[in-house]
């Protein structure tokens, strides 16, 4: 791939480039993309402009292209740059809690099974066992 043309402007705290275009603060790689398709902001509504490279600065046209949501999300899941363990925001446990977990864990133990761990770790009977499945937090090893 070659190199990224990075935006030298002001950029949000994600590092996306912002530029005012008709007195509207749009993406400076959504306007990039515009320019060198030869088409207005308009056209685009709907579509998020994806990077191929990843990298949120980057407005080189060769790096972008036009997609949905969903394929933005399976871009990132792909690339594996997707929120997991307690980096996802929504997580209620943490790498430690699930090590913790995984060595507590006795079946049919009246302090040690899925029931007792889920009202101390604060999650359903189903997820405890679903961790010690290895079906979830599986970054985590046994």
């Amino acid at each position: 791939m070659t190199p990224c043309l990075e935006f030298g402007g002001l950029k949000d705290s994600k590092g996306y480039g912002r530029v005012w275009i008709n007195g509207k603060k749009v993406f400076a790689h959504r306007f990039a993309y515009c320019v060198a398709k030869g088409i207005q902001l308009e056209d685009i509504d709907g579509l998020v402009i994806r990077h191929a490279c990843d990298n949120p600065s980057c407005i080189l046209p060769s790096h972008l292209c036009a997609g949905t949501s969903q394929q933005n999300a399976n871009d990132m899941v792909e690339r594996k740059r997707q929120a997991f363990g307690s980096r996802n925001g929504r997580a209620k446990l943490t790498e430690d809690d699930v090590r913790n977990i995984i060595s507590e864990y006795i079946p049919r133990h009246p302090l040690f099974n899925t029931r007792a761990l889920s009202k101390k770790y604060g999650v359903t009977p189903n997820y405890i066992a679903a961790i010690c499945r290895g079906e979830k937090w599986k970054h985590i090893k046994k």
